[in-house]
């Protein structure tokens, strides 16, 4: 049976650009541009999501383009439980509103720690990532995990410290992280094929 797969961007390269990586203010552009490229979607940021008017903004502009909201980046500082109250506020509003524009995937991102995580910065991370889940069960998203180098190197001591605690989380690799992190693709694609549902590429 052929597989369909959509083909979608991230718009890194525009909020590389922006003060504090905001791309609110070029939403605009950034929806134009990547309709013009022929893409399926647009994988936005969560930022993005957070302004008042953002539901009405992004609708406007995935109509007016024809470019369809595929989903979200979302990150924090996950292992650090200090920080879960404020990740699970912008967690809840983000996935809420994401799901309002019809998009159904959360590439979400643990945090870099200033050093190798320990196994209670590891249970932390894997505490929140659980609850935030929930959100994304209950509002039909799903979160994948989306892989930096930090996750990946080191023997992927990351990774595999939350899978180890989250067997059943999702994942989002990013094919360039992983290269840098010392990883072969092939390998953790065929490795993680049952659990992989959004693949990174980038230059």
């Amino acid at each position: 049976m052929e597989k369909n797969v959509r083909v979608g961007a991230h718009p890194w390269v525009y909020a590389a650009k922006q003060p504090l990586y905001i791309i609110y203010p070029i939403l605009d552009q950034i929806f134009a541009d990547m309709s013009a490229a022929g893409l399926d979607g647009i994988e936005l940021m969560h930022t993005a999501l957070l302004p008042a008017d953002a539901v009405d903004h992004i609708g406007e502009l995935s109509q007016k383009y024809a470019l369809p909201v595929i989903g979200t980046s979302f990150g924090g500082q996950m292992w650090n439980r200090r920080e879960h109250p404020s990740i699970l506020r912008d967690a809840e509003v983000v996935i809420t509103r994401l799901a309002m524009v019809g998009g159904r995937t959360l590439g979400t991102s643990v945090g870099r720690a200033p050093a190798l995580k320990t196994a209670e910065q590891l249970n932390a991370q894997a505490d929140v990532l659980r609850q935030i889940m929930a959100m994304c069960s209950a509002n039909g998203v799903v979160l994948n995990l989306h892989n930096h180098t930090y996750e990946v190197e080191n023997d992927a001591h990351d990774l595999r410290g939350t899978l180890d605690r989250v067997p059943e989380v999702k994942l989002g690799p990013d094919v360039n992280w992983l290269l840098r992190g010392g990883v072969d693709p092939v390998a953790f694609i065929r490795r993680y094929r049952e659990q992989i549902v959004f693949v990174h590429l980038r230059d």
